[in-house]
């Protein structure tokens, strides 16, 4: 049968993984062992070469691939003691990044910098999985043409690899100097090691804030012109610079080493700008099938969409009890057309709650179990879906919930790029990207915040947080200060005890708030203007003051204080003493009496 050949396949932009911050200074050692597995297992294209430990969350190499290994350093010319050691090369091989090190990191290293081949889980597992916990899981390999090539480079001319190749190896593996290393061998493997890297992308974040994207090519024509390089990120090493980095320090690049000044030649200036010439050509014939997104955004919705680029993305309205957070929240909403999906955090939420997750639900009089979406997961498709419309995630109450706990690795979608998405994508796991498949999002595998989803939370300050956030969480929101504000009606709004006995609403939060910022040494505890919801009539009554206000300022506030000079739950008696009384005497017969003497000995009635 005769057929033309297959049409070009597509491949999607590569994920040049900037933002993540895992660093492998065993560099190495991974180099090593990746090499040795592609060489154990007769060079195909792929190996699954570690096994999970449920109990301990470890993984250890298989055991036929251990004693593929042991097979491959056993060498005629070894004298007994090195070849005693080698016993040891099991305990070595575990401790190497490809067994302790998370998938995320491995990834950027043997994917994008070394471009050896691509790694992942076995199983359906997103590639965040490893992120926290501590568990490692099976991993498989899957090497490039570049193995054939290095295998080119360092096998005889029987296409075999020398005792000098495979004591490099070992010394790498173990981290050991058991055997010299044959220079020429050595060279040559940093040389292609240098080549294979010179179309990585890295990224760099300048003094001042600026982003700068670059490959090796930007180093060497700051390096021909006998200048150093800046090789310090204002914030921290990330993504394939971190890796870079770690190459550099173990002296694995042919022409670039680390000084005190920054980056600086290794060889000539001749033989530095004649390379330099070589990796420009080079870089011209590859086909430019990697795209840098500015800000490592991935897939975008239809870029034609009408909706306001709204600022900021994440703002949280915080002040004390009754200030008019969820109204300034809500004003914004309206004030702007945004379609509001509300949640309110507390201590039992967690990340399916804001997420979702497989719950059961009754089907044709059935129980089945299916993905049900969250407010979160229910407000990003909504913006995916509806580009044109702007939608707001309102969160009341965020400082009652376990912040780190709730939003996961959503805490790195946070980070918005100029154009309002997320710089840094992450991985959906299999449940929700199948749900987020379902719903007809073309790009259900990552989770992009889009420009059109705003996150805006409220903070009472008033409130002891069981879990504080922490800096870095805070970093990623804009903040507002709602104060206590009277304003048009707010100024009228009366206590009524009875027909007779009426009081300034506004008058007694003003005297309240001094006796509470004495005590506390705090604005967090003070009374809001809306801390008590008002009648038609614009009043309060005595059964909601006593309730509520009373009982606030008793048990958060002055409780402790009770028969001290700090006290504000005082009266006079009919002999005209200060007398104290407690919340719960409020209740009690002459309760009446006893409140109407602490609004006195606070300020005046209304006449």
């Amino acid at each position: 049968m005769k057929l033309y050949p297959n049409a070009t396949k597509y491949r999607e932009d590569l994920n040049l993984r900037q933002g993540i911050k895992s660093s492998l200074p065993e560099m190495k050692a991974l180099i090593a062992l990746s090499f040795v597995l592609y060489e154990v297992n007769n060079r195909k294209s792929n190996i699954a070469y570690n096994q999970e430990n449920s109990i301990t969350g470890v993984t250890k190499i298989k055991d036929d691939i251990k004693n593929k290994v042991a097979r491959f350093f056993t060498l005629q010319n070894l004298n007994t003691n090195a070849t005693t050691q080698k016993v040891n090369i099991v305990e070595e091989i575990n401790k190497n990044p490809l067994f302790t090190a998370q998938l995320e990191a491995l990834q950027v290293s043997l994917q994008l910098f070394l471009k050896f081949c691509t790694i992942d889980f076995v199983a359906d597992y997103p590639a965040t999985k490893e992120r926290t916990g501590g568990g490692r899981y099976e991993k498989m390999l899957s090497f490039s043409t570049n193995l054939d090539l290095l295998h080119l480079v360092l096998a005889d001319d029987e296409d075999k690899l020398s005792d000098n190749v495979k004591n490099i190896l070992w010394n790498w593996i173990t981290g050991e100097t058991d055997f010299n290393e044959n220079k020429y061998i050595l060279d040559k493997i940093k040389y292609f090691l240098t080549i294979l890297t010179e179309e990585t992308k890295f990224k760099i974040r300048k003094e001042g804030g600026d982003e700068l994207y670059f490959q090796q090519e930007g180093i060497y024509e700051i390096l021909v012109d006998g200048n150093t390089v800046i090789e310090k990120d204002f914030h921290e090493p990330v993504g394939p610079f971190r890796i870079f980095k770690s190459f550099i320090n173990k002296d694995l690049h042919r022409y670039i080493r680390e000084g005190k000044a920054g980056f600086e030649g290794k060889l000539s200036q001749e033989e530095l700008e004649n390379h330099l010439l070589k990796v420009g050509t080079t870089l011209d014939l590859i086909p430019r099938r990697i795209t840098i997104f500015e800000d490592n955004i991935s897939e975008k919705p239809n870029p034609t969409t009408t909706s306001t680029n709204l600022t900021p993305k994440q703002k949280i309205y915080f002040g004390s009890p009754g200030t008019g957070k969820s109204t300034a929240m809500q004003n914004f909403a309206d004030e702007n057309d945004l379609k509001v999906i509300r949640t309110t955090f507390h201590p039992d939420t967690d990340y399916h709650s804001f997420v979702g997750g497989y719950k059961p639900v009754m089907k044709d009089d059935k129980i089945t179990y299916q993905f049900v979406p969250q407010a979160f997961t229910k407000a990003y498709v909504q913006a995916y879906l509806n580009p044109d419309k702007n939608y707001l995630l309102a969160i009341e109450e965020i400082n009652r919930g376990n912040c780190a706990q709730i939003f996961g690795d959503l805490f790195q979608c946070l980070d918005r790029n100029p154009d309002g998405y997320s710089c840094y994508p992450i991985d959906a796991n299999a449940d929700l990207a199948n749900y987020l498949a379902s719903q007809g999002l073309e790009n259900s595998e990552e989770l992009v915040l889009p420009h059109n989803l705003l996150i805006y939370a409220t903070m009472n300050t008033s409130d002891q947080s069981l879990f504080p956030m922490d800096a870095a969480f805070k970093r990623r929101w804009d903040w507002q200060y709602v104060p206590i504000e009277f304003n048009g009606k707010a100024n009228e709004i009366k206590i009524v005890f009875d027909d007779e006995t009426q009081y300034s609403w506004r008058s007694f939060i003003e005297n309240v708030n001094e006796k509470i910022k004495e005590i506390t040494k705090s604005e967090d505890k003070k009374i809001g203007v809306y801390f008590v919801s008002v009648d038609d009539d614009n009043t309060i009554s005595l059964s909601q003051f006593q309730n509520k206000v009373m009982f606030y300022l008793w048990s958060e506030i002055f409780k402790d204080e009770h028969q001290s000079a700090d006290s504000i739950f005082k009266y006079k008696n009919s002999d005209g003493n200060e007398t104290d009384f407690t919340f719960n005497e409020l209740f009690e017969s002459e309760g009446l009496i006893k409140l109407k003497g602490f609004m006195n000995y606070l300020l005046k009635p209304i006449q």
